[in-house]
């Protein structure tokens, strides 16, 4: 309730979480999955909590309906939580109840699974053909989480990804927000790496494309640093270079005649220690698509530079 109606106190959330902790392994399967969807809906990432609700899920996850499980998928990839065991059971009970999502269920589950980066190719191949009867049941942003998924996932649904979902994009276009139309812009990318007959007509096409690149874009200090450090040593970056696909990378560097790109990720970009989905289709479209190799300069490996630490450390 407090969830649904945006309420925020956290010292009651902190009570709330520590008294739950001990009882995890009392709660039915739609009653876990409602705990961890309600403090991850409004960013209260209780971590020993999400923990006890992940073990006490371990071995139940045929319990739980297609509503819980897409459900704990987007709470735990909301809340960038290194599961992997989890994601792996949720990902088999789904693909045994795959008939019984619905169109909002479909867009929660594949577009968690990309964005934590557990990707089972078996997922998004068993949710094709669902995925495809519930084209016109989508709004927006269910259809642009679903084809970026898919982009992540690197799974060539032709079933799911023909004229029919075009046609349903481009009637609903003006729904689209400019996150979404950047989504399409990476699925069409993708699209049309893979040389896939159905891609965005040229006017959508664009579009999309207009929208991704004008993205705001953020410097942290940490990559303020790298590039002055950079400079120090006699690179001169190219800042905030755009690729022809449209990505903005933090840094182009020449290096003997090669060009290299750079990336500062700092943890927004890693799940633990591994890339997001989006760090993994950026890294992966950029190298294919722009043919620049991408250098990821990972946060921990850069750590006090913020603080003037002296690199050569």
């Amino acid at each position: 309730s407090y969830s649904s109606a945006g309420f925020r106190m956290p010292a009651l959330f902190n009570y709330l979480s520590d008294e739950c902790i001990d009882h995890c392994d009392m709660l039915q399967s739609k009653e876990v999955a409602s705990l961890a969807w309600s403090f991850a809906s409004i960013g209260y990432f209780h971590r020993p909590l999400l923990g006890a609700l992940a073990d006490s899920s371990d071995e139940k996850w045929g319990d739980f309906d297609a509503p819980s499980l897409a459900n704990m998928a987007w709470a735990y990839a909301t809340a960038q939580e290194d599961r992997p065991g989890l994601f792996e059971g949720i990902t088999n009970a789904a693909i045994c109840r795959s008939d019984e999502f619905t169109s909002q269920g479909i867009s929660m589950l594949l577009w968690s699974c990309a964005a934590s980066g557990n990707v089972d190719p078996r997922l998004f191949e068993s949710f094709a053909a669902r995925a495809s009867e519930s084209l016109h049941e989508c709004n927006s942003q269910y259809l642009a989480n679903i084809a970026w998924a898919y982009a992540v996932a690197n799974v060539d649904a032709q079933s799911l990804f023909g004229a029919m979902f075009v046609d349903v994009v481009a009637e609903k276009i003006d729904e689209f927000d400019d996150q979404g139309l950047g989504q399409l812009h990476q699925w069409n990318i993708w699209r049309k790496a893979i040389a896939a007959d159905a891609v965005l007509p040229p006017v959508l096409e664009d579009l999309c494309h207009d929208r991704f690149t004008h993205q705001h874009l953020v410097k942290s200090n940490l990559q303020n640093n790298v590039m002055s450090e950079l400079m120090l040593m006699g690179i001169n970056p190219k800042e905030e270079f755009q690729t022809q696909s449209g990505y903005h990378l933090d840094a182009l560097v020449d290096v003997d005649g090669e060009q290299i790109g750079l990336e500062v990720d700092g943890p927004h970009h890693f799940v633990g220690r591994n890339p997001t989905g989006a760090t993994v289709l950026k890294r992966r479209q950029v190298s294919e698509v722009d043919g620049i190799r991408v250098v990821s300069l990972p946060y921990w490996d850069l750590n006090g530079w913020e603080n003037g630490r002296d690199p050569s450390e």
